[in-house]
């Protein structure tokens, strides 16, 4: 995949934005009740496609570092970089597929960050994981979602 200087230009725009986000609301960021307003950007994967794949899961990365779970938290953007993928595979099938994916990509965050709750600080694996999901699920499917109709009639995407 040849990527324009566009391209790049987007990612570093998606990654910065995501990073701001997280540290401006950085009490709500973190930890097992975390409701990261940042991921409302991830709204913005079907239109922009690989280079907000890209940006976002970076934007993950940096945004990371600082976090109160260490090294651990780093490794984020895997599972992120994997989650992104599937939401922008599955908008391609529809608006409701879109859902689908923001789901799974809530699943995904859920099940990783749980986990890191778990071996850092010993919280109760399931209970992290529910608030997670819960928290991730509304952002996605409502804020996100709602990012995603504003971005694509803004754009005069016919997607």
């Amino acid at each position: 995949m040849k990527w324009s200087s566009r391209d790049v230009a987007t990612s570093g725009v998606f990654a910065t934005l995501y990073v701001v986000l997280v540290y401006v609301f950085h009490p709500i960021s973190f930890l097992q009740l975390q409701l990261r307003i940042a991921n409302v950007l991830h709204g913005a994967v079907p239109i922009f496609g690989m280079p907000a794949v890209i940006g976002l899961t970076i934007g993950v990365l940096i945004a990371n570092l600082p976090s109160p779970l260490g090294m651990w938290d780093w490794l984020s953007c895997i599972p992120t970089f994997i989650g992104l993928l599937i939401i922008y595979e599955l908008s391609k099938l529809g608006d409701r597929w879109l859902h689908v994916g923001f789901v799974i990509y809530a699943a995904t965050i859920g099940l990783w960050v749980s986990f890191i709750l778990w071996i850092t600080l010993g919280l109760n694996y399931m209970v992290s994981f529910v608030y997670i999901f819960i928290s991730q699920v509304i952002v996605l499917n409502i804020f996100a979602y709602l990012f995603y109709k504003v971005l694509k009639k803004g754009l005069g995407v016919k997607k």
